[in-house]
């Protein structure tokens, strides 16, 4: 795996927001009426973690950020690591570009959902990665993100399309 651009694309892809926001996919999901109430009281919301920090009035430091990013890529590959033995798969024998991918999808959809791409897997264990990132673009995974990028006006090529264009080894 190559973390450091694991991290560049995973930071690209998701944007740097050091203040909580609603997920983009989530409130497509949420009925607009409901959505309204939702962000007329956002701010008021006080969202606190960990030991009573109010993320609103305190947000977080790009270190800060930066460990969070490390702490859930080693938990995502650990994970993965465990879920894809069982599949037959052993992801520290599989390229960089290749383990990439499969930690950045997992980081985005959480590795259950993930795990649900049998078919791609399944070309991943064949070492078939052409295939695979075809699989990749046959998913509700891939309307979603296309359904958003539309919704969004992004000109740039999707997530899942770079990843799918990386998976068959490109950059």
């Amino acid at each position: 795996m190559n973390i450091r651009k694991l991290r560049k694309s995973i930071m690209e892809h998701e944007g740097r927001k050091i203040r909580p926001y609603i997920d983009p996919l989530v409130k497509t999901k949420i009925p607009k009426n409901e959505l309204k109430i939702i962000e007329k009281h956002w701010s008021n919301l006080n969202i606190t973690i960990a030991f009573g920090r109010n993320l609103q009035s305190n947000p977080l430091r790009s270190s800060e950020m930066m460990i969070m990013l490390d702490n859930d890529i080693k938990s995502i590959y650990d994970e993965l690591t465990d879920e894809l033995e069982n599949f037959g798969i052993i992801i520290f024998l599989l390229p960089d570009n290749v383990q990439n991918v499969l930690v950045e999808m997992a980081y985005n959809m959480g590795v259950p959902r993930f795990m649900k791409f049998e078919k791609t897997l399944g070309f991943i264990k064949q070492n078939d990665y052409e295939s695979a990132s075809v699989e990749m673009l046959d998913s509700s995974w891939w309307r979603e993100h296309h359904r958003l990028d539309m919704l969004d006006g992004v000109d740039s090529m999707d997530r899942a399309e770079k990843l799918s264009n990386l998976m068959k080894g490109g950059n």
